[in-house]
């Protein structure tokens, strides 16, 4: 048998250098019985005569030959011992840097594994996480990963290194459906967590992940056939079949993320147990949120999804997806996190957060990672989005709830915008509760003790007294100053207890405001005549410069070696910021004194 070996071998290389391409088919030919028998016994040296021939430069200039060789492995794929084909096709995936011989692995692959009955679900773990790996090395372009702008996000399919990513998914689409219908047709053992169906659904899980979490994964009114989106849809359909309940794996979910820093064992025994969902390398909780995403968001094969589950259900188990997007580097992942938190509120309809919701965990990792997003993101519609996302968030707690958030992220946030937008939130719900028609008592989180300690510890707050920076701090100074005039003007019957501690803000807040003003403007204007007189700058105005830059300038780069004209322009917005303040002061005021002239 050897010898017939040898032989086989010696024709194979003999027709390949001959040309003779139907001859070297015709040798394993189904009537070339003896010949087929002979192929098991060389399946290794013959793949290794057949990569030679397996290259780009053949595939590019020689079809016919490379044609050939591939035919030829499919034949081994078919004919010898699977598990031995299916160790050299693996080698191949793993090693070879070209996409052409990676898609010929692929269809040899296939028929190996069609060939695999259900208790070989193990090779067919290695045989997805071989393609897998590969996958998620390949490469895109920095400008992805880092954030893309709507220009950028139009032309994404136009650039090589996406088009290649692309083509790879496009290929395994054809790869994986055969498996799909095989796998659906197929009972595995149900006391087997690793069976077949469940490697297959976690590796279209898989998928979803990186590199395809990256690109543009939303449907576009002019352009809802990308190629994008066909790969992420074909992905999320195929698994829904194999799960058949999508919304299972929302269970898993908050174990996952609690457990993501001490993943599972790799297991070793096909009857263990254990859920191989609750897998970290098996199944990302990346990917995971990409196919909530998907599923939620954009209701992709959401049709099957049972409409049994509470919406808020929904929403508190996607909450840890967001968190963990939202607490990530990457502006598209960020994105995601918050239009997945928007549609799962929105779902809830009128229904409310549990109270008792608000003390897990999570709740508080959620609140903290979507402060940083509104104070620190680059992205100006990122920050837009959480803004909104906040307001939405508080808004579906009780009365009691809203005001503990809204106190709590006051003590933990520094960012004086934010600081100002959660006492504006504060103001409105109030203002709420005072326009309801034949209000008498407002709720005690919104009147007496409560709301004198909120309004003097929280919102009428100057850090540093009279040496606070206005400017740095003017947009939490500002909502002040209108929640002041607002309570002045609306709350007439004292319902929220403002006049009870109106004299206590005149002393804390706006008399050391006024002070600091105008010690401020004078300051300012120092400084500008010093500027005018060509007698240099000192270090306050260096530092106050660098501030400028962000709050006065809105982003414009402020050198400390401006020129006379330029830094005398930055003193004058600095100026104009203070009278803004002025006024809204005397307004606020003015309405505060009205109050007092009446009675």
């Amino acid at each position: 048998m050897a010898a017939k070996g040898e032989k086989l071998l010696e024709n194979v290389k003999k027709c390949l250098q001959n040309k003779e391409y139907d001859k070297v088919l015709g040798l394993f030919h189904s009537e070339q019985v003896e010949n087929l028998e002979t192929l098991k016994l060389i399946t290794a040296d013959l793949l290794e005569i057949l990569l030679v021939h397996l290259n780009d430069e053949n595939y590019k200039n020689n079809l016919e030959l490379y044609t050939c060789c591939e035919e030829v492995m499919k034949l081994a794929a078919t004919h010898s011992q699977a598990e031995e084909v299916l160790f050299e096709l693996l080698q191949i995936v793993e090693e070879s840097p070209s996409e052409n011989v990676f898609t010929t692995a692929l269809k040899c692959l296939q028929i190996c594994l069609l060939r695999l009955k259900s208790d070989k679900s193990r090779a067919l773990e290695w045989t997805l996480n071989s393609i897998v790996n590969r996958i998620t090395e390949l490469k895109l372009p920095s400008y992805v990963v880092s954030g893309y702008n709507q220009r950028q996000e139009q032309l994404l399919e136009q650039d090589d290194d996406v088009l290649k990513v692309l083509a790879n998914y496009i290929t395994l689409a054809l790869f994986y459906e055969p498996l799909l219908e095989d796998v659906l047709k197929d009972k595995d053992d149900e006391s087997k967590t690793i069976n077949r169906r469940n490697v297959l659904c976690c590796f279209f899980l898989q998928l979803l992940g990186k590199p395809l979490c990256y690109l543009d994964l939303a449907k576009n009114e002019k352009l809802t056939n990308t190629y994008t989106m066909q790969c992420a849809a074909s992905l999320v359909k195929a698994a829904t079949r194999i799960l058949d309940d999508p919304f299972y794996l929302l269970s898993l979910v908050e174990e996952k993320a609690k457990n993501k820093s001490h993943p599972p064992e790799e297991f070793d025994d096909l009857t263990s147990t254990e859920n191989i969902f609750k897998m970290e390398e098996k199944l990302p909780i990346e990917s995971m949120g990409i196919f909530y995403y998907l599923l939620i968001v954009e209701e992709i094969g959401f049709e099957s999804a049972p409409k049994i589950y509470c919406p808020v259900y929904i929403f508190e188990s996607c909450l840890y997806l967001v968190t963990d997007f939202l607490s990530r580097k990457a502006p598209t992942l960020q994105k995601r996190g918050l239009l997945l938190c928007h549609k799962t509120i929105d779902n809830m309809g009128e229904l409310q957060i549990p109270d008792k919701s608000l003390f897990e965990p999570i709740h508080q990792n959620f609140t903290r990672v979507l402060s940083q997003i509104i104070a620190y993101s680059s992205i100006k519609s990122s920050r837009q989005s959480a803004v909104q996302l906040l307001k939405k968030y508080i808004l579906r707690f009780s009365d009691e709830s809203k005001c503990v958030t809204i106190k709590s992220l006051l003590l933990s946030v520094k960012h004086p915008g934010l600081q100002g937008y959660l006492g504006t939130i504060y103001k409105d719900l109030v203002a709420v509760k005072l326009a309801t028609s034949g209000v008498e008592k407002l709720p005690a989180c919104y009147s007496g003790e409560e709301f004198s300690d909120f309004i003097l510890k929280q919102i009428c707050v100057l850090q540093k007294g009279v040496e606070t920076d206005l400017i740095e701090n003017s947009d939490r100074i500002i909502p002040a100053l209108n929640a002041i005039r607002f309570f002045a003007i609306t709350d007439e019957k004292n319902l929220t207890g403002f006049w009870d501690v109106n004299k206590k803000i005149e002393k804390d807040f706006l008399d050391p405001l006024r002070m600091a003003i105008n010690m401020s403007v004078a300051h300012y204007e120092l400084e500008k005549n010093t500027v005018k007189n060509n007698k240099g700058l000192n270090e306050e105005y260096d530092r106050m410069a660098q501030m400028l830059s962000v709050s006065a300038l809105n982003g414009s780069d402020v050198s400390l070696a401006l020129d006379p004209e330029r830094k005398v322009e930055v003193l004058d917005q600095g100026l104009t910021s203070l009278d803004l303040l002025k006024c809204l002061l005397a307004r606020a005021t003015e309405c505060v004194e009205k109050r007092h002239k009446k009675k």
